[in-house]
């Protein structure tokens, strides 16, 4: 779909009763400005902060209790900063696959050889100049007719509304 097309439905050529677009992206300075400085084709703007080592340690135990120790699910929550919720599933699930992949019931050292893994990718997948956990972090766009973006200097949800 071309950007035009995409911009023509926003503003209502065609009628879409009902209908609530939403946009999430990690590089917001990197979107079309036709998308964002348009009033109402993006009313609103939110940004998530990532979660604390205690959100982490719960979506830990949540998902990975039956597996690991209680130890170990801290260590990984204590050590996993400026991870996403998104990443922190990703560490369990990783550490889970090392177990089936080598036809054994996963231990804690799977996890945390799973945390010092993903730590890496992450690591060598960014650019010198970035920050791991700004780039983590979530936000909706809003057009309102600013002249920059509304996520600059905006850092929580509170802010925004």
């Amino acid at each position: 779909i071309a950007i035009s097309h995409f911009l023509n439905i926003m503003d209502g050529l065609r009628a879409v009763e009902g209908v609530l677009v939403l946009a999430t992206s990690n590089y917001p300075e990197n979107l079309d400005p036709a998308l964002l400085h348009r009033p109402s084709r993006f009313d609103r703007m939110w940004r998530f902060s990532l979660p604390g080592k205690e959100l982490r340690y719960e979506l830990l135990k949540r998902k990975a209790s039956r597996y690991f120790s209680d130890g170990a699910l801290k260590q990984v929550a204590a050590e996993s900063n400026g991870f996403s919720m998104a990443y922190v599933q990703e560490i369990v699930i990783n550490a889970l696959l090392a177990g089936v992949h080598g036809a054994k019931e996963p231990k804690d050292e799977d996890l945390l050889g799973s945390l010092a893994a993903l730590k890496t990718q992450r690591k060598s997948a960014s650019k010198p100049y970035e920050d791991l956990a700004e780039r983590e972090s979530i936000g909706f766009a809003m057009a309102n007719g600013r002249k920059e973006p509304m996520w600059r200097g905006m850092r929580t949800l509170e802010e925004a509304l």
